[in-house]
């Protein structure tokens, strides 16, 4: 008689380096949208504020850029767990069309 134990395997693999920085880089990426909101909704709404809240954008979309080409040099093949690429990957996506239509909003509304 055979008995089949169940078997725990774990995955030895290391995350990938490029993941963790794509994940930092969101999380930059959202302080800084997130600060452009604040200074937009609750500072006065003067020349200096507007401007600074544009840079803060502009500065939020430039982060969410370079996270998409960290991401996707940590999609190269090798022998890494990818889980963190794929998060951050899919985050600065959304990130991306955010921007997209803040900036459509901005100039062409």
């Amino acid at each position: 008689m055979k008995i089949n134990k169940a078997v725990l395997k774990l995955n030895a693999k290391p995350h990938n380096p490029f993941g963790i920085a794509s994940l930092i880089l969101v999380g930059i990426a959202f302080v800084l949208t997130v600060a452009s909101v604040y200074v937009i909704a609750f500072q006065p709404q003067n020349r200096q504020n507007i401007i600074l809240a544009g840079a803060l954008e502009i500065l939020g979309m430039t982060v969410t850029l370079a996270g998409i080409g960290v991401a996707v040099v940590g999609e190269e093949p090798d022998e890494t767990e990818k889980i963190f690429v794929h998060i951050g990957l899919a985050l600065h996506i959304m990130g991306l069309i955010y921007h997209g239509i803040v900036v459509y909003q901005g100039f062409f509304v």
